[in-house]
């Protein structure tokens, strides 16, 4: 059985460095974490699905990432994937 896939909005642990991250972007085989470092990325084969995001807490952090100043690449990125729902 396949596991979930990592989205935006999930919260993922990261297991070298044990830290829990907010998922800001996925693209490819990189995770971009919300926070510090802005652009922050690490492999997504590193990280394992720790609570998955309802619909809606996704679209909201999608929101607030297009509006937002929380990297380049997620900003971006969630403004492609708004745009693509309309």
């Amino acid at each position: 059985m396949n596991e979930p896939t990592i989205d935006v909005g999930d919260v993922a642990l990261h297991a070298p460095s044990g830290e829990t991250w907010l998922v800001g972007a996925v693209v490819d085989d990189r995770l971009y974490w919300c926070g510090w470092p802005l652009g922050g990325n690490a492999a997504l084969s590193d990280c394992a699905l720790k609570r998955k995001a309802t619909p809606e807490q996704r679209d909201r952090l999608l929101r607030e990432l297009a509006d937002g100043d929380g990297g380049e690449r997620p900003r971006v990125l969630a403004r492609m994937r708004l745009e693509a729902a309309r």
